[in-house]
C-alpha cells in the first residue's frame, strides 16, 4: 500500500459513512483503519503499531480537512460533497466536539454548529474582502510606479 491508496481508503470509508448519515469522529477513524490492518506480526509489530498510530492521525485529518476547505474546491474534487440541490452547502461539516474533531451530516449538527459555522464563513468572507482591498490598493499604487512588459 502507498499513501495514495492510504489516502482513498480513509477517503471511501468516510463518505459512505456520511452517505448513511453517521458522524464520524477522528480518533474512531484511525483505530478503524489500524484495526482493518491488523496482520501485523513478529517481532517488529510493536514498532509498526508505533509508526501507524503516529501517521495514520496526520492522514485522517488531511482526508477531514476536505470537508472544511472552500466547498468551490469541494465540487472540483468531489461533487458528492455537496448537498444535493445546492450549489455550497456541504452534506457534512467538520467541528470541535468533546475535544474532538468529527465530521458531521448537516441534518444532525446542533443549531449553535451550525451557527458557528454560519459565522466561520462570514469572517472567511470579510478577509477575503479586506484582502482583495489591499491587492487593489497595492497594484493600483504599484501600476503608476511600475510598469511591466510581457514578450
Amino acid at each position: 500500500m502507498n499513501e495514495s491508496q492510504l489516502f482513498a481508503e480513509v477517503s471511501e470509508i468516510v463518505k459512505s459513512k456520511i452517505e448513511a448519515g453517521q458522524v464520524v469522529v477522528q480518533p474512531w477513524l484511525v483505530q478503524h483503519v489500524i484495526q482493518s490492518h491488523s496482520e501485523i506480526q513478529g517481532g517488529d509489530s510493536d514498532f509498526y503499531l508505533l509508526c501507524a498510530h503516529g501517521y495514520l492521525p496526520h492522514v485522517v485529518k488531511n482526508v477531514l480537512r476536505h470537508w472544511k476547505d472552500d466547498p468551490a474546491k469541494q465540487r472540483e474534487r468531489d461533487a458528492q460533497m455537496v448537498l444535493d440541490g445546492f450549489e455550497r452547502l456541504q452534506r457534512a461539516y467538520l467541528v470541535r466536539r468533546d475535544d474532538d474533531s468529527v465530521l458531521v451530516p448537516i441534518n444532525q449538527l446542533t443549531y449553535d454548529e451550525g451557527m458557528a459555522k454560519v459565522r466561520e464563513y462570514e469572517r472567511m468572507a470579510a478577509g477575503c474582502k479586506l484582502h482583495s482591498e489591499e491587492l487593489r490598493r497595492y497594484f493600483a499604487g504599484r501600476q503608476s510606479t511600475v510598469m511591466v512588459q510581457f514578450d
